[in-house]
């Protein structure tokens, strides 16, 4: 990972996350937004029991809020217009097509507005699965006893996106191995409780049923190896005289773990060159940030190698294991002017 990216990795994922569409009505007078990883595609399909929060605001600038007084469906069989409070209001697919969906506010100046956007639904034709810390594997290792994401995509059979946050089109065996969080709204990950005990668990698309995945489920006993993730094989570099956000990832038989929610500490063996500490940084509901558990926190005090070790207490079937690692710590260098 180059210097530029492990300073600002957290604040710039953190950014991404926040990413909204939006689309201004026909009439131009409001401007109707949801959070999306792909903020230049605003008119996605709603999946067929999924639903959708959008947040209205004034077309123009500034965006200011309004409290939204009624909103209708053109075609309740195919989007139904649930519940609003305040600028935000949900829909619901519920069979294939459009419909205009017209809303009504009224503004801080306390004037009515209307104005309306074309919606549709649609019912996906895959779902994509991915485990956060092993992209495209069919398997990969998760805790057990912990709250865990499983991210994933809808898709038309032309690769188009469908959205919406409650549908869940996954089959888990055994059945009581993963419990979902039913009450999130991600529209990017399935979130579960794992069971206590390890074992392996199979997740089946319900629209695909010869795709499956796997979640090993293991304790941190299990853990007999850690690495520093980076973007490259290459040691990790860090700048001199900045702080610099480093993945420390237990391994279990040279794979990672994904989310390590573990216990774990770190010390620095050079202070003269680097200081070392476990970061606070634990975006637990952040898509970009899910593997956030076991971030260290390293700043570089001079040019040279940065010797660490990182102990997970409870790995080596619990005898306690520790890692030396290390990375390189690089000076700063200015911009040459023009």
């Amino acid at each position: 990972m180059r210097p530029i990216l492990t300073m600002l990795v957290i604040g710039a994922l953190s950014a991404l996350a926040a990413c909204q569409s939006s689309l201004t009505g026909k009439e131009g007078n409001l401007t109707f937004y949801y959070p999306t990883d792909d903020e230049l595609d605003f008119n996605k399909p709603i999946a067929i029991g999924a639903k959708l929060d959008l947040t209205v605001k004034t077309a123009g600038l500034p965006k200011a809020a309004v409290e939204l007084t009624a909103v209708k469906s053109s075609n309740p069989q195919v989007l139904a217009a649930g519940p609003f409070l305040g600028g935000v209001f949900t829909l619901e697919g519920k069979g294939s097509g459009s419909a205009q969906i017209t809303v009504t506010a009224k503004k801080s100046d306390g004037t009515t507005v209307s104005d309306s956007i074309d919606m549709m639904a649609r019912k996906p034709d895959k779902i994509e699965v991915y485990h956060s810390c092993a992209a495209g594997a069919a398997d990969a290792f998760y805790l057990v006893d912990k709250k865990i994401f499983l991210p994933y995509d809808f898709k038309m059979a032309n690769g188009q996106s469908v959205i919406g946050y409650g549908y869940h089109a996954l089959s888990v065996a055994p059945a009581a191995a993963l419990v979902q969080d039913q009450i999130a709204k991600a529209q990017w990950a399935y979130l579960y409780q794992t069971q206590k005990l390890p074992g392996d668990v199979t997740v089946t698309s319900q629209l695909e049923p010869t795709r499956s995945w796997t979640l090993r489920l293991v304790d941190e006993g299990a853990i007999d190896g850690g690495k520093l993730d980076a973007l490259t094989n290459k040691t990790i570099e860090v700048l001199a005289g900045l702080p610099a956000y480093v993945l420390a990832r237990p391994t279990i038989g040279g794979k990672p773990l994904c989310q390590p929610d573990t216990t774990f500490s770190a010390v620095s063996k050079t202070p003269e060159v680097c200081t070392v500490a476990p970061s606070a940084a634990k975006a637990q509901a952040n898509k970009e940030l899910v593997e956030a558990w076991s971030w260290l926190t390293i700043t570089g005090k001079q040019v040279g190698v940065c010797q660490l070790e990182v102990t997970w207490p409870k790995a080596n079937k619990g005898q306690g294991l520790t890692v030396p690692l290390k990375v390189n710590v690089d000076a700063l260098t200015k911009p040459t002017q023009p």
